[in-house]
């Protein structure tokens, strides 16, 4: 059954002002991309590398949203914009932080004109990320990269870079003798028990998400 999420994707109007209706966007072109992802663990690798740039798809309406993923100087979190504007370098707002396995939206103290947390852009990352989270590629969602090497930033021309979104020597350096997993693994073990960070996370993550969708029309149903 395929999920209702992307139905209303109309329009994010958290991004211009209040209920400012968005400029309809013409359908993109597959040779718009450089990259799409067809696996779980390598868009999860990407989005995690520290200068990702992902667009997602609706492949049944075309809405689409495009994310910045930078990982922090500590490495110790993600932290996600969200183009909101015509300038496809600097036209992004701070969404959130992926830190634990966790999308945490918005800022802890946040800010005038943030995104809303119950924003389309917003809902649509985390609920992607979720199904990342599961091994999930969801059958009517793209994902893409732009061509860039998720952890340089350098541009990317051998197929193989191209279809990980990982540059061949940032792939040598990185993650030759490591797996998306392995690497996670490490990251959550420097911060205490695994599986109990999982859980207590995952918790908390599913207790805020069931009460900021309870109403919500786009998983009605």
């Amino acid at each position: 059954m395929s999920d209702p999420l992307f139905d209303q994707f109309a329009y994010d109007p958290t991004f211009d002002g209040p209920q400012a209706k968005a400029t309809a966007q013409p359908e993109h072109k597959h040779e718009d991309f450089r990259g799409e992802f067809h696996d779980a663990a390598t868009a999860r690798q990407y989005i995690r590398a520290g200068k990702a740039t992902i667009t997602i798809r609706s492949k049944r309406t075309g809405t689409r949203f495009t994310y910045r993923c930078t990982l922090s100087d500590d490495e110790s979190c993600v932290f996600v914009g969200v183009l909101a504007g015509p300038d496809n370098y600097a036209s992004y707002k701070y969404l959130g932080r992926i830190a634990r396995e966790i999308f945490w939206r918005g800022r802890k103290v946040p800010k005038p004109n943030d995104i809303a947390r119950d924003a389309p852009s917003m809902i649509a990352f985390d609920w992607t990320w979720s199904k990342l989270l599961k091994d999930e590629m969801p059958k009517d969602l793209e994902i893409w990269h732009e061509g860039f090497c998720g952890r340089c930033g350098h541009k990317l021309t051998v197929p193989e870079s191209i279809a990980r979104g990982i540059g061949p020597d940032c792939w040598k350096r990185h993650y030759s003798n490591r797996d998306d997993d392995e690497q996670q693994m490490k990251l959550l073990e420097a911060q205490g028990d695994r599986e109990q960070t999982i859980r207590d996370e995952k918790a908390k993550w599913e207790a805020r998400s069931a009460m900021e969708n309870r109403n919500n029309p786009l998983f009605a149903g």
